[in-house]
């Protein structure tokens, strides 16, 4: 459930990993690995515990994202990256 946090003194509701994966039908480690290899850019928001928060634009584009462009056990295909890097300006 998405939650306010205090962001460079604005109010954001942001979404932890967890939602995220939830809402693409993924774990939170492939999230975690897709930041690792440059498939996503890291989360733009942190809590102050370190933990990655998206916001529901990135979910939503995300979620759109992985059903047009992936498939269980198959290459990244590079309308994906560019589509999430565009995510996270």
């Amino acid at each position: 459930m998405a939650k306010d946090y205090v962001i460079d003194g604005e109010v954001k509701l942001l979404y932890t990993i967890g939602e995220l994966a939830r809402a693409i039908d993924k774990q939170p480690v492939t999230i975690r690995k897709w930041e690792e290899k440059g498939v996503i850019p890291p989360a733009k928001y942190r809590d102050g515990s370190n933990r990655r928060l998206y916001s529901a634009e990135q979910i939503s584009g995300l979620r759109e994202l992985t059903k047009q462009h992936i498939k269980q056990g198959t290459k990244t295909p590079d309308e994906f990256i560019n589509g999430a890097k565009a995510l996270f300006l």
